[in-house]
Parts: C-alpha cells; sequence; structure tokens
C-alpha cells in the first residue's frame, strides 16, 4: 500500500527526432534483411459442411456426423475436394488467397475467413494437401491447390512502414540501453534528469501512484517496475514492445496506514496469519530434515493413498 510521488518523463518523445531515417538507410536495411520480406502465399479451396448441404437437415444429427465420418476416411485415402463434392453432391466450393496472417496480396485481410483457420491450413505438412477441420462447431473442407513465394519488393509502403518501424525499434532500444548503462553505474543522477529534460524541450509531469493496482495514469506493467525502484533514484520503465517508455524518478514514497475497522485490515490480517503460519511449517520442516535422517516406506505409502482412492 505504497504511495508513490513521482516525475516522470516521455522517452518516446525525446527519442523522435533521432528516428528520421534516409532512403539509403531503408534500402540498406531491405538488403541485409532481403529474405525476411517474402510472403508465402496459399491459395485453396474451400467447403463449409452443414447439416443443410450434407443431410437436408437442419440439426446436426447422425446422419449429418456419419457422412463427416465418411469425408474423414475419404480424405484418409487420399481423395480430392472434386471426389467428395460429386460423391456428396455440394456446390461449387469457394476459392481464396492468403498468407500466414490471414491477409491477401492487397494486405486486405480475408474477413470469413477465423486466423485460428489459417493457422491451422499453415500448419500442414508439405505433403498434405486437404483437410477437415472443425471450428466453433463449424466443419470446413479446405485443398490448397497452389503456394507460392512472393519477394515483396522495396517500393511497396507496407515494406518500408515495416522497415522504418524495424529501424526505429533498433535505435531506440540503443538509446534506452544507453541510459540504462548510466544509471547502473551510477552516472545518472537527478541533475542529468532534469538537463536532459532542459536539452529536449521536455515535459517533465509529476504524478502520484496510490498502490501497485493503480493502473490509472501508467500500465500495470509499468507500475511494476516502477515499485521496484527505491526512493530518490532514477531508472527506466518500458513496455515490452517499446511503445511506452519513461524515465522517472522516485520523489517521495509514503507508507499508508489501515483503519482497523476497515474490510482491508481484515484481509491483511488473514493474509499475514496465513504467511506466519506457513512460514512456521516451514521452518518446523526444515529443523526435522536438518535434525532427522527421514526414510519414507514408498510401498506402504502407495498401500495407504489406493486405500483412499478406491474406498
Amino acid at each position: 500500500n505504497q504511495e508513490r510521488s513521482i516525475e516522470i518523463m516521455d522517452l518516446n518523445k525525446i527519442f523522435k527526432k533521432n528516428l528520421n531515417f534516409t532512403n539509403k538507410d531503408i534500402e540498406s536495411y531491405y538488403k541485409e534483411n532481403i529474405d525476411k520480406f517474402i510472403k508465402v502465399y496459399k491459395t485453396v479451396k474451400f467447403k463449409e459442411l452443414s447439416p443443410k448441404n450434407l443431410s437436408e437437415s437442419q440439426d446436426y444429427n447422425d446422419l449429418f456426423f456419419k457422412k463427416i465420418d465418411e469425408i474423414d476416411d475419404f480424405i484418409a485415402e487420399g481423395k480430392n475436394l472434386k471426389y467428395i463434392q460429386e460423391k456428396f453432391n455440394l456446390d461449387e466450393p469457394k476459392v481464396i488467397g492468403f498468407d500466414n496472417s490471414g491477409k491477401d496480396k492487397s494486405y486486405k485481410e480475408i474477413s470469413n475467413f477465423f486466423i485460428d483457420l489459417v493457422e491451422k491450413i499453415y500448419s500442414l505438412d508439405s505433403e498434405e494437401k486437404i483437410i477437415l477441420i472443425e471450428n466453433n462447431n463449424k466443419y470446413f473442407i479446405f485443398e490448397i491447390i497452389n503456394t507460392e513465394n512472393i519477394q515483396r519488393k522495396i517500393n511497396d509502403p507496407n515494406v518500408k512502414e515495416l522497415i522504418i518501424n524495424n529501424l526505429s525499434d533498433k535505435k531506440k532500444r540503443n538509446l534506452l540501453s544507453e541510459i540504462i548503462n548510466k544509471i547502473n553505474k551510477n552516472n545518472f543522477n537527478k541533475d542529468d534528469f532534469n538537463k536532459l529534460a532542459k536539452e529536449n524541450n521536455a515535459e517533465v509531469k509529476k504524478i502520484v501512484i496510490k498502490n501497485k493496482n493503480d493502473d490509472k495514469i501508467l500500465q500495470k506493467e509499468l507500475v511494476q517496475q516502477v515499485y521496484s525502484t527505491p526512493e530518490k533514484k532514477i531508472s527506466l520503465v518500458t513496455d515490452m514492445s517499446l511503445r511506452e517508455s519513461y524515465l522517472i524518478y522516485i520523489d517521495k514514497i509514503l507508507h499508508t496506514k489501515i483503519n482497523e475497522n476497515s474490510n482491508e485490515y481484515e484481509k491483511y490480517k488473514k493474509i499475514t496469519k496465513l504467511r506466519v503460519i506457513d512460514d512456521l511449517y516451514t521452518t518446523y520442516d526444515t529443523f526435522l530434515k536438518n535434525k532427522y535422517e527421514i526414510d519414507i516406506n514408498y510401498k506402504s505409502l502407495n498401500r495407504v493413498k489406493n486405500f483412499y482412492k478406491w474406498k
């Protein structure tokens, strides 16, 4: 229940001026990582199987599941979708193409596809061409009719955006590492904090975090990092994606008191009692292990366990 008064500086706003990249930077990154810009696209024919088109019923009855089992057997025998389509008098299947993120060649999401269906299709071995998938109580047959590797060009706006994002993340990591190294070596104090803010015309906000669960201003992941920093110390807090990065100074820590008549008091009283009991048992257990050599008769122990298991 510590309340923390902190000063906070948004580093991403400071980093912005260091995140301008030339066409040469972008071209260099593309050439060095050209294999990362190959996309695998699969074109499939697919058909949804329903009680209506398999058993002329609205219900998932025995006849429907019997025909599903038959289709599964035909697939195991190596029959293709055309064979199954003719055998069960099904309408023409649809044809669609997508990458492993469920997007077509125009980078539009395939709205009539579930992403987990895409994942299952991409998990198929290269030898497997046809699969029956059950998803959310719906059944589908998919047949892969083409797989192609497409080299995405540098003049593609989506490729350029991806490269800039990757370069930005790399630059951010380097800048953050420099600050972290200075902090760890005690070469970055409150004066340096203030100097960095002044040189970059960065706003320093003064905020109060009520407790570890207070995520009104900062997300919980960052709050936990704030609470691991001692008073009058500087720390860098950031999320895994580097989308939020802050330099913080812990100005004051207040240890709040709990009213004896409140629900919170009873809650922490119970927690403390359980913790003390657990510590006592652990200490006593350690004492016994150190003092006596304990030999467990596992046969007898198992007989007792089995007795109560079947009783």
